[in-house]
């Protein structure tokens, strides 16, 4: 069967519209550069071509703008090499970038160029965990936004600063205890409203009853607080009704 030339010329006109496209894009790039970021500065590269060698360039520069500086160059091979580039740390104010570019090969229409961002602040993040100083208890509690309210002021907690001891008379010890009933001193160890119920009464007179409030005065009732006047016994005895004193 003799074919046409029409025919014959539409079929070599397929084969050449078709059959070069559809090899091209089975083949591998012939030159490929990939960047892969690090840390602290450090950007490696990697440069594989299908055939052939060709020269990568590397460079680095401020992303703000300004003087670029070479890094160095590397060749390409088949199954990829890999170069790794370091910024000094802190460089460009910890902002700075790499860039490379093909500047010698077998084929200029295969060249490439790239650049990549590199953050060179090697800084570690603050910590924020550290407790906070133990104040023995005087500062109130803080607020949501982590101060101390307005207004509250630093109040210590009541001390035992006094003992029997450090008292005279009982009448002493006495007043000191009817100026705070919580008794942070600890004078009333039965809790009888009594303070140092073993010293002597002021100029030897009886020692005070208590009354119903927990504190006490010169009666077994309600009255003023106070001590018990010396005028109210003579001094050296004590009232037992009309007879003399002892």
């Amino acid at each position: 069967m003799k074919l046409s030339r029409s025919f014959a010329a539409a079929a070599v006109f397929a084969m050449l519209a078709v059959s070069p496209a559809a090899a091209f894009a089975q083949e591998p790039p012939p030159l490929a550069v990939t960047a892969s970021e690090g840390t602290c500065g450090a950007t490696t590269l990697t440069a594989t071509a299908a055939a052939g060698t060709y020269t990568i360039a590397v460079y680095s520069g401020p992303n703000a703008g300004g003087q670029i500086e070479s890094l160095g160059m590397f060749d390409s091979t088949a199954d990829g090499a890999a170069k790794t580039f370091t910024l000094d740390e802190d460089a460009y104010d910890g902002d700075g970038f790499v860039s490379w570019a093909t500047v010698a090969g077998p084929e200029q229409d295969f060249y490439v160029h790239g650049a990549i961002a590199v953050k060179t602040d090697c800084a570690p993040p603050a910590d924020d965990t550290t407790p906070p100083a133990d104040d023995g208890g005087t500062t109130p509690p803080a607020d949501a936004d982590g101060d101390t309210p307005a207004g509250e002021p630093l109040v210590a907690t009541p001390a035992d600063e006094k003992n029997c001891e450090d008292f005279i008379t009982q009448d002493d010890a006495q007043a000191v205890y009817n100026a705070d009933l919580s008794d942070p001193n600890k004078l009333d160890d039965d809790g009888d409203g009594i303070a140092c119920e073993l010293l002597v009464p002021a100029a030897g007179g009886p020692a005070p009853a208590a009354t119903t409030d927990g504190a006490t005065d010169g009666t077994t009732g309600g009255g003023d607080f106070g001590q018990v006047g010396s005028g109210d016994v003579p001094v050296g005895g004590v009232e037992t009704g009309g007879g003399p004193a002892a």
